[in-house]
């Protein structure tokens, strides 16, 4: 009763829709593992350390809250989209996902400024079985191999977000794969298409924002980002394209920083 307490306090000062990550205070991982979703009337709860008793995930009913003017029709967007996954919201990691990366794997993502850090604020693992990098996400993960196609395997219902946090602006960035995804998230709240394209869920959720599309810089990226624009106009408040000769995921901090400062 203590811990769905506390769980409850944390989840009452978070913004609705948005995982949230803590250390865990019930196995006591000091490494963030607790993932907490505040949901319409539920709570979603999951820990990512082995041997926890939210290993496996729970959800809890979640006292009312008082919901301002403000932001009520951004929320009732989310509420609705939210919906249809949050009975399976939680799903299972490959078997074999370790966080134990081999070194081919690892110098990959250090050659794109992925770092034990960022490894670790995300949980990056890795499947023997499949010979793939997990990317766990708040419904299930994804999959990458730098040796079989196709290269990303997706199995979740939703789409790949960087990790809130209120100090960042509030125009959502769109970008390709997850590794840019991540790398511009530490800049700006950043969401993953896995290709060139908008579903019609992501269309709803981006409904009513500012939306900033950041493709690779290829020519299919260029065709990619005028049709996203074209799709998103009317959609969202405001819809503009930044353009650079590298994927967003070859930049350095600095120079991410920077080109979102000036677009």
């Amino acid at each position: 009763m203590k811990h769905k307490e506390k769980l409850r306090a944390l989840a009452e000062k978070q913004e609705p829709n948005i995982q949230y990550r803590y250390n865990c205070f019930v196995c006591n991982d000091t490494k963030g593992r607790l993932y907490i979703k505040k949901t319409g009337s539920k709570i979603l709860v999951k820990c990512f350390n082995d041997g926890c008793r939210f290993e496996n995930g729970t959800v809890l009913n979640a006292e009312p809250t008082y919901q301002d003017t403000y932001q009520k029709a951004t929320r009732q967007v989310q509420d609705k989209y939210q919906t249809s996954q949050s009975d399976v919201y939680f799903k299972t990691l490959p078997d074999d996902y370790s966080q134990t990366i081999p070194k081919d794997y690892k110098r990959y993502l250090l050659s794109l400024y992925i770092s034990d850090y960022l490894i670790d604020k995300y949980q990056i693992g890795y499947s023997n079985r499949t010979d793939r990098l997990v990317f766990p996400a708040s419904d299930g993960y994804l999959a990458r191999s730098n040796h079989s196609k196709p290269k990303w395997l997706n199995y979740t219902n939703t789409f790949y977000q960087s990790l809130y946090r209120k100090d960042l602006p509030a125009r959502i960035f769109l970008v390709e794969d997850p590794i840019s995804c991540i790398r511009v998230g530490e800049h700006a709240q950043t969401i993953a298409l896995l290709g060139t394209s908008c579903s019609k869920n992501l269309k709803q959720y981006l409904r009513n924002k500012d939306v900033s599309v950041w493709l690779d810089g290829d020519v299919a990226g260029i065709k990619g980002a005028l049709k996203l624009k074209k799709d998103l106009t009317g959609v969202s408040n405001s819809v503009s394209i930044i353009h650079t000769d590298e994927d967003p995921k070859k930049y350095n901090d600095k120079n991410i920083a920077e080109i979102i400062r000036c677009s």
